[in-house]
C-alpha cells in the first residue's frame, strides 16, 4: 500500500499568539504570516524528536518570537545571519546556555521574507534550533532569555 503523510503539511499562523501542539504542528511547515508580529510557544521538550519548521513569508514590521513553554526548557543550536551591509560577511550566532527564545525584529535580528527555522525536540528540556535569516545592517543575535 502507498503510505501518505498528513493531508495538510502547511499551517499558516496569522494570530498575535499561537501555542503549538505536537499533534497539530509537528512535521509541518509553519508559515508565520503576520507582519505586525506573532508570539509562538513551542510544546514542552520531552525528547520525541518531533520537528517544527518555520518560514517568514512576508517581512516583519513588528517583533515575532518563537519561545519555549517553560523555564525548564532551553534552546541549543545556531542561526546563520546574512547581513545586508556589503562590509559584513555572513555570521553565525549560537544559543548559549540560557537562551529560550528566538526574537525577530524585522531588522538586525532577522524577520525578512524567506527566513527559515527548524526546531527539534531533542531531549527533555532541550530544543535544538537551526536557522537562516537576513538582517538589515549589522546582524545581531536573535537568541534571548524571555520566558
Amino acid at each position: 500500500p502507498l503510505l501518505r503523510g498528513p493531508a495538510n503539511k502547511v499551517v499558516t499562523v496569522s494570530t498575535t499568539t499561537k501555542t503549538l501542539t505536537q499533534d497539530e504542528h509537528a512535521e509541518k511547515l509553519i508559515r508565520l504570516s503576520r507582519a505586525a508580529g506573532i508570539t509562538v510557544t513551542l510544546p514542552l521538550a520531552t525528547g520525541t524528536g518531533a520537528e517544527y519548521r518555520f518560514t517568514i513569508p512576508t517581512s516583519l514590521s513588528g517583533t515575532t518570537k518563537i519561545k519555549v513553554a517553560s523555564t525548564s526548557n532551553t534552546l541549543q543550536g545556531h542561526v546563520q545571519v546574512d547581513a545586508s551591509l556589503a562590509s559584513n560577511a555572513p555570521i553565525s550566532f549560537t544559543a548559549g546556555t540560557t537562551a529560550d527564545t528566538i526574537s525577530l525584529n524585522g531588522t538586525t535580528t532577522g524577520g525578512k521574507l524567506g527566513d527559515y527555522f527548524k526546531f527539534i525536540d531533542e531531549k527533555t528540556g532541550v530544543w535544538h534550533v537551526e536557522g537562516f535569516i537576513r538582517s538589515t545592517g549589522a546582524g545581531a543575535t536573535p537568541f534571548v532569555v524571555s520566558v
